[in-house]
């Protein structure tokens, strides 16, 4: 292997160290890691309609998630969407909107 592959390996490798090293550490945890994200989602949602129609707060666990709203397609959301860019006040989210793009890996996007 050249210099230049060993050093480019090197750089790679230490690019992506602090990101794997989360994953190993955090790998027999998925189930708290996943309930973190949901918790995550959920602050961002917090307050705004949807939330408030579905009794959703930070605090809601995925049991009561998953029971309070039903699962959706991608047609369920679009009219929303299409609202929100429209009127950017008319927030499905806190987070800022920084692009729309639909999913490549969406099957009704």
């Amino acid at each position: 292997m050249t210099l230049l592959r060993r050093s480019g390996h090197a750089l790679v490798r230490a690019s992506v160290i602090k990101g794997r090293n989360a994953f190993v550490n955090t790998r027999t945890q998925l189930e708290q890691t996943q309930r973190q994200q949901l918790a995550n989602l959920l602050q961002n949602i917090e307050g705004l309609p949807l939330a408030q129609r579905h009794y959703l707060s930070e605090a809601t666990r995925w049991e009561e998630f998953s029971q309070r709203l039903p699962v959706t397609q991608y047609e369920h959301w679009s009219d929303k969407i299409a609202l929100q860019k429209k009127h950017p006040h008319q927030k499905l989210s806190h987070s800022p909107v920084a692009r729309y793009q639909p999913t490549s890996g969406s099957t009704s996007a």
